[in-house]
């Protein structure tokens, strides 16, 4: 055990297991704590930054997730899950509408781009994509959705943020043709895979069928410990 950290936003004490010859993680992919909850407090609300499972050594109560109630005691094991939420085009928006999101569900097509979309039509719903008044090109969701929807498309291609994707723009007509160049390039690897995967209808089974089994044989111990912690019956 590596000291204590005091968390007094959340009204609880956390004690980290270390590996003693790095001072770092125990494993190089988790880490483990132990956390103590003061009697008859609640804790803040808070996100967890990773996915993070619980088993109660000690004691009871239980815990809000998504507006819902989760009672747990002695020999509980749960899971809390995380959300991945990137920060740069977690919401995509239409390109003929961009105060809604884009999606499949619209009637016109011409303001989603699919990820198996022929480059060219990728292209042409982009150069179509709605703008805004005026020429100036600076990130503004909220004065400027059509040009923000463009640098957040642009960003989220080529791994930069909305306002470093605005560098260097006067214009709407480049920063157009440089967004359909970056999402057509974003997406030729998956385009390629699929199709090679696509090709080979045999081969492809076949990897999916040692895929499920090796997955089925990491997972095997956890979730026979998890059926058994939870009282569920095996799967026959």
């Amino acid at each position: 055990l590596y000291g204590f950290e005091e968390l007094d936003d959340r009204a609880c004490i956390i004690m980290e297991y270390v590996n003693p010859y790095t001072g770092g993680p125990t494993l190089p992919t988790m880490s483990a704590y132990l956390q103590l909850l003061r009697p008859n407090e609640h804790t803040r609300a808070h996100r967890h930054v990773a996915s993070t499972i619980f088993h109660v050594a000690e004691g009871g109560g239980y815990s809000v997730i998504g507006g819902k109630r989760f009672d747990w005691t002695v020999g509980d094991t749960f899971v809390v899950p995380q959300a991945a939420i990137p920060t740069v085009g977690a919401r995509v928006k239409d390109l003929q509408d961009p105060r809604k999101k884009m999606s499949k569900t619209e009637e016109s097509p011409q303001g989603t781009v699919l990820l198996l979309e022929a480059p060219e039509s990728v292209a042409r719903k982009i150069k179509r994509a709605v703008t805004d008044p005026g020429n100036e090109v600076r990130y503004d969701p909220e004065e400027k959705p059509g040009v923000s929807t463009l640098l957040e498309l642009l960003g989220a291609a080529t791994g930069r943020s909305p306002e470093e994707a605005a560098t260097g723009y006067t214009q709407y007509g480049p920063l157009k043709s440089d967004t359909a160049d970056a999402v057509i390039e974003m997406l030729r690897p998956i385009r390629e895979r699929y199709t090679e995967l696509a090709s080979d209808a045999a081969g492809t089974a076949a990897l999916l069928e040692k895929g499920a089994a090796k997955a089925q044989s990491i997972a095997a111990e956890t979730l026979e410990r998890a059926q058994r912690n939870l009282g569920l019956l095996p799967r026959a």
